[in-house]
């Protein structure tokens, strides 16, 4: 089982390079950090909104992250859908990865 700290160091690694990506530094929004079943889902914002609260700071588009605490798998989710949808594709196809990512895109 993934403790919580590791889940979300790998939550960090994936937003880092997310980051590096976009040219936008990103950072955990811990408080809406939610546990179910088989793991935990990471949502984030760019980090000027999350040390100021700012909105005009906020950006769009960046889909949570699901880690699964028993396989320590990583799934960026997206963003078209309410959360509810890629948590419930995700416990229906957690044991087909490939499938789970084809059905959200």
């Amino acid at each position: 089982m993934l403790p919580f700290k590791k889940a979300r160091q790998l939550a960090i690694e994936k937003i880092k390079e997310l980051s590096a990506n976009s040219g936008i530094d990103f950072l955990i929004m811990d408080e809406y950090t939610a546990e179910f079943g088989y793991g935990r889902i990471f949502s984030y914002q760019s980090a000027e909104f999350v040390n100021t609260k700012r909105l005009g700071a906020l950006v769009g588009g960046n889909a949570p992250i699901i880690v699964d605490k028993e396989k320590g798998t990583l799934h960026v989710t997206g963003t078209r859908m309410p959360m509810e949808f890629y948590l419930e594709k995700y416990l229906e196809l957690r044991d087909d990865p490939e499938k789970f990512e084809a059905e959200i895109r």
